[in-house]
């Protein structure tokens, strides 16, 4: 596969100041509204045409939400302590964590509660990542908590250290536990690279995402351990080990991810990741940023090659949280997680083609972050008020239901305020202009009879002179360009409309045989 590598030269200080500038006043007043405040900045013909799935962290009031493909909030609900890891599954079916239950809601595309998922053998499912299983089986992550001796490992190690360790539990409907994987039981405390290892208390791998490979085993994501790790989905044995320190593979190009999110499958030995890149400076020499990669992995020479990545424009370097979709056009959905101190907005998602384009861009307010942002086709039923008529002004192709308040163009405009059609050019449209084919901006229509002067034969002649009103005498004539004509050219020419000015000072169109 060619390799793409896109990076982009960082905005200027001026163009970054303008930037930021915008955003103060942008969202000075949004810290006191219900979340979520945000701005679609980028929204290209190349973006995938999905609706963007998220909920907001950071304020009291965190909402699930989905904004339509043209940025609209065609949904947003706060249940409290409920909304962690809002997506869409495989099945189409929706989850989230429930931190008052803790446990995993299954919804319908309408919002109905379908199931509440728990973790069995006394564990405590954690909110970082849930999968629904084509089989109907779930499978989640759990949190234990082991003593441990720490001492017969390190010097001044605790002999009852509490080390935080990650449970992987595979159920069926019925709840019955089909596979279970103990992190201390296949890794070891000192594989630990940023950690004092002295301390009383641990976390082995702070596991944030899970997924199955193509051949059916598993994939685990452990920020702690900088490493993602692919067990086998029968014996929990572990089949390879790919970053951190006891890392399997050389990276052929760039340097490792570190503290990275939401690690993914694409198939044929490909893996997209959210690297956060928390110790990127000691690889690169530069300050921390992030990216989001595509690697292929050669499983026989055990290498890993980055084929595909995007850093932002702005080197954004997300702390924490952050994840990475590839979507069904080819593009790529990242959401930059929680941005460090030096930040002037909230969370931001990007969606980058293959070519490394821009395609969409939204940022939420300072404070509002996201732990996972993905896009999918909604296919709920919630009923959206709007105009149904598609003929006019302010018809709402998303709307299900008339909120009876559509508007029209008056007759012969367009809704904009241009006229349809203006033979004449005399800024009256021909659906309404009493004499369309000759210019007469003011309407004149003296006898009333819709026609306008210049354009009606029979006023001025004498049949339609009132009784008792003086024969008219013409002074002038002129063609329909207005040129003047002397009274040989009209009587010379034939089969013509002329214009016949009076020395009452009236006119009249009159057709010459």
């Amino acid at each position: 596969m060619k390799e793409m590598v896109t990076r982009q030269t960082p905005r200027t200080g001026i163009e970054k100041a303008m930037w930021v500038g915008c955003f103060v006043l942008l969202f000075s007043h949004a810290q006191a509204q219900v979340p979520p405040n945000y701005e679609i900045l980028v929204n290209t013909d190349q973006a995938y045409q999905g609706d963007v799935f998220f909920s907001i962290g950071g304020p009291p009031i965190k909402p699930v939400n989905i904004v339509s493909p043209a940025g609209e909030l065609i949904f947003s609900e706060n249940w409290p302590q409920e909304g962690f890891d809002w997506k869409v599954n495989d099945d189409g079916l929706i989850t989230h964590y429930h931190r008052g239950v803790f446990g995993w809601i299954t919804r319908d595309q309408n919002m109905g509660i379908l199931d509440t998922t728990f973790c069995e053998n006394g564990f405590t499912p954690d909110l970082h990542d849930f999968i629904r299983l084509p089989n109907g089986n779930k499978m989640m992550i759990a949190y234990s908590d082991q003593i441990y001796p720490m001492d017969l490992l390190v010097n001044g190690g605790d002999p009852n250290c509490v080390i935080e360790t990650a449970i992987v539990q595979e159920i069926d409907s019925e709840q019955n536990v089909l596979f279970e994987w103990n992190a201390l039981d296949h890794m070891s405390p000192t594989d630990l690279e940023n950690a004092n290892l002295t301390n009383s208390e641990l976390t082995l791998n702070h596991a944030n995402a899970i997924d199955i490979d193509g051949d059916g085993h598993i994939i685990l994501c452990s920020r702690d351990l900088s490493e993602i790790t692919k067990i086998n989905h029968q014996t929990g044995e572990i089949m390879w080990r790919w970053g951190g320190s006891q890392n399997e593979f050389e990276f052929v190009n760039g340097h490792p991810f570190t503290s990275q999110h939401s690690a993914r499958s694409l198939g044929n030995n490909h893996y997209i990741v959210f690297d956060n890149g928390n110790y990127s400076e000691q690889y690169t020499g530069e300050p921390n940023y992030s990216r989001a990669l595509e690697y292929e992995l050669d499983l026989v020479n055990m290498t890993a090659t980055i084929v595909w990545q995007y850093v932002h424009p702005d080197l954004l370097h997300g702390l924490a949280m952050g994840s990475v979709q590839r979507l069904p056009n080819g593009n790529t959905l990242i959401n930059w997680g929680t941005l460090n101190a030096q930040a002037v907005t909230g969370a931001i998602v990007s969606e980058v083609t293959a070519d490394g384009e821009l395609a969409f861009e939204m940022v939420f307010a300072l404070g509002e972050h996201i732990y996972r942002c993905e896009k999918h086709i909604w296919q709920g039923a919630f009923e959206v008020e709007g105009c149904l008529d598609e003929i006019a002004c302010n018809f709402n192709p998303e709307a299900t239901i008339s909120n009876g308040d559509c508007t029209y163009p008056e007759p012969g405009y367009d809704c904009d305020g241009n006229c349809l059609n203006d033979v004449d050019e005399d800024q009256v449209c021909d659906e309404i202009d009493n004499c369309p084919e000759v210019a007469n901006l003011d309407q004149a229509d003296e006898d009333e009879d819709g026609v306008g002067d210049l354009c009606d034969d029979d006023f001025g002649s004498e049949i339609d002179v009132l009784e008792n009103t003086p024969i008219r005498q013409p002074v002038a004539w002129f063609n329909s360009l207005g040129q003047l004509l002397s009274k040989e050219q009209v009587e010379a020419v034939h089969s013509i409309w002329i214009i016949v000015a009076y020395d009452d000072g009236s006119s009249s169109k009159i057709w010459i045989e």
